[in-house]
């Protein structure tokens, strides 16, 4: 059985992939974890010919891209992609789909994370991490995106493996690395996260 992807999957993974995301805890989140959800997925979800366990190698690397996109373009899915380029080039086309989206509308409502959701709530931070992301409190979906603008302005990925972030002597004291794989750093940013006691009634 072929262990490579097949180009015709990518767009059909990679929106799965970025389904698990928005509803993932970023801090703990793992390729392993985004395959098993997809796993779970009804039947017709992944592309047809897809072998999770054969492809696996293939499947993550996919997964870890998406990672990336997620958490520093703060890209919510591939349909935002996907619905851009009709537009371009053909409108006829968009008013279709969204004639025919009245199916498609009801996922959209699900993603709207909820004021409860666990991912929204404040989360305490260490003294370390606050001096990185400029707040002591905060979403933990927030920390990330400021820890990756901190890398950004700080041009702290390798030129020649994005993935790769190079800890200046604040990100090395917070994540006890001098260099890290971004797929890993939520897990990194748990240990400075403390759940905080809601308001009383």
């Amino acid at each position: 059985m072929a262990t490579e992807l097949d180009a015709e999957m990518l767009p059909t993974l990679r929106a799965r992939i970025f389904d698990v995301l928005k509803d993932a805890d970023l801090s703990s989140v793992s390729a392993k974890k985004i395959r098993t959800e997809m796993a779970a997925m009804p039947e017709g979800s992944l592309p047809a010919g897809l072998d999770l366990t054969a492809q696996k190698k293939a499947i993550d690397a996919v997964i870890r891209q998406c990672y990336e996109e997620f958490t520093s373009k703060k890209k919510p899915s591939a349909k935002t992609k996907k619905s851009a380029e009709p537009k371009a080039k053909d409108e006829k086309k968009t008013k279709k789909r969204t004639g025919a989206g009245d199916t498609e509308g009801e996922p959209k409502k699900k993603r709207v994370a909820s004021e409860n959701s666990p991912l929204k709530r404040p989360m305490k931070l260490s003294a370390e991490m606050a001096e990185v992301c400029g707040d002591s409190e905060m979403p933990r979906y927030e920390v990330v995106k400021r820890l990756w603008v901190y890398i950004k302005d700080k041009n702290l990925q390798n030129d020649s493996n994005k993935r790769q972030i190079l800890c200046d002597e604040k990100l090395t004291g917070l994540f006890g690395k001098s260099a890290i794989d971004s797929f890993e750093m939520a897990k990194l940013i748990g240990p400075h996260l403390t759940k905080m006691e809601p308001p009383a009634p």
